[in-house]
């Protein structure tokens, strides 16, 4: 997990290491690591060849399109260093700017790498409303109410419409196999 202001989700990153991720492990392990990151800059993270789920959430949003031909090649040198079999995952809130640069992404890694697109960003939007529904008056009439009501300027909303690409890299031997009909 690499974020610019990595110290200040600290909190959150270990709720949900220490308390969601086990329910999903299903007894396979799970290393994370840990950095500060900017986006802005060429990556510079070292790989081994475990495979990988790399994953690109919220984050998107905040880049300013001036800079989205160093992102898509920063994230294409990712993807060159990733093992074969690992995935990378691009998520983030329904925005056209960030539309255009995960398409631009895709469009990137489709034409100079083995790849397969599971989800492409041409297949649409996930909307999704929370599901809970017992949350106190306070929280529902001031943070989940749809509207700007604080000083930070941000939504908190409750109605959300992600866009999202996940794309496998793989090498010629692995698609022969995914694309043969086996018995099991």
């Amino acid at each position: 997990m690499f974020d610019i202001a990595i110290e200040d989700w600290g909190w959150s990153r270990n709720i949900v290491y220490n308390y969601a991720v086990p329910s999903y492990l299903n007894g396979a392990t799970c290393r994370r690591l840990i950095g500060t990151f900017d986006l802005r800059n060429p990556f510079n993270i070292s790989i081994d060849d475990r495979k990988k789920l790399c994953v690109f959430q919220n984050c998107l949003n905040e880049i300013d399109p001036a800079t989205h031909n160093n992102l898509i090649r920063s994230i294409s040198s990712l993807f060159e260093r990733l093992p074969n079999d690992s995935y990378l995952a691009l998520i983030d809130l329904d925005y056209g700017q960030v539309k255009g640069l995960i398409s631009s992404v895709e469009n990137q890694l489709n034409n100079n790498f083995q790849c397969r697109i599971i989800k492409s960003i041409a297949d649409g939007t996930i909307n999704h409303r929370t599901t809970q529904g017992n949350e106190p008056p306070a929280i529902q009439q001031y943070l989940l109410s749809d509207t700007i009501a604080n000083p930070t300027g941000l939504l908190p909303r409750r109605n959300l419409k992600f866009i999202s690409s996940l794309i496998k890299k793989t090498s010629e031997i692995s698609d022969e196999i995914e694309d043969c009909d086996l018995p099991f």
